[in-house]
C-alpha cells in the first residue's frame, strides 16, 4: 500500500501561518493550473487527516472527498457525513490494515504535520509530495512534527511551474546511517 502526505508548504517549512490560516496558497493560485492534484487524486482510494484539518475542511464548507473512506484521527466526536467517515485514535498501524482490508492501495495523508510524523514514526509513510510555495510565513504549523525516526528519502519527481511553485516528490529510503 502506498501512504503519501500531499502537502503545500512555504520555503520555511510551513504548512499553515501562525493563525492556522492558509491565504498565502493564493499567491500560486492560478485558475488554469492545478499543479497535477486531480490527477493525483484520481489515484488515491481513501485518506486519513488530523482533527485540526478537519476542522479546516468543514469550516470551508464541507466534504470535498466525496465517498472515499476517510479515517479522522481524533479524541473528539465529529460530525461525518456518511459511515466512510470516521473518527479515530491511536497508533496508525490498525487504521492501515483496517483500509487494507478495504481494498485501499493509495493512501493520502491529507494533514497535517503530526500526522505525517506518526506515519513516518511507524514506518508506513512510503511517499511525500510537497508544493513549495515561493513565500516564508516566519512561523506557524510545521511540514512536519516531531519525529523519534529519521526519514531518508529518494527524489522521484521535481516539478516547477510559472508561478514560481515546486513541486517535488520523494520516496521513503532507508534512513540515513548516524555518524
Amino acid at each position: 500500500m502506498r501512504i503519501t502526505y500531499y502537502v503545500a508548504a512555504s520555503l520555511d517549512g510551513y504548512i499553515a501561518d501562525s493563525q492556522g490560516g492558509v491565504g498565502w496558497l493564493e499567491r500560486v493560485a492560478d485558475g488554469d493550473e492545478d499543479y497535477g492534484y486531480h490527477a493525483f487524486f484520481d489515484g488515491v482510494d481513501a485518506l486519513v487527516m488530523g482533527r485540526a484539518t478537519w476542522d479546516f475542511v468543514e469550516s470551508a464548507g464541507g466534504w470535498p472527498y466525496g465517498d472515499l473512506p476517510a479515517r479522522i484521527f481524533t479524541h473528539r466526536p465529529i460530525e461525518a457525513p456518511g459511515d466512510h467517515v470516521r473518527a479515530v485514535s491511536g497508533d496508525p498501524g490498525p487504521v492501515v490494515e483496517e483500509l487494507e482490508a478495504l481494498a485501499c492501495t493509495h493512501v493520502w495523508v491529507v494533514g497535517g504535520g503530526a500526522l505525517a510524523s506518526a506515519f513516518l514514526a511507524a514506518g508506513l509513510l512510503t511517499d511525500a509530495i510537497v508544493s513549495v510555495v515561493p513565500v516564508v510565513l516566519g512561523g506557524g504549523a510545521p511540514l512536519f512534527g516531531p519525529s523519534p525516526v529519521p526519514m531518508g528519502l529518494e527524489l522521484v519527481d521535481v516539478a516547477s511551474f510559472p508561478s514560481g511553485m515546486v513541486q517535488v516528490h520523494y520516496r521513503a529510503a532507508p534512513a540515513p546511517e548516524s555518524a
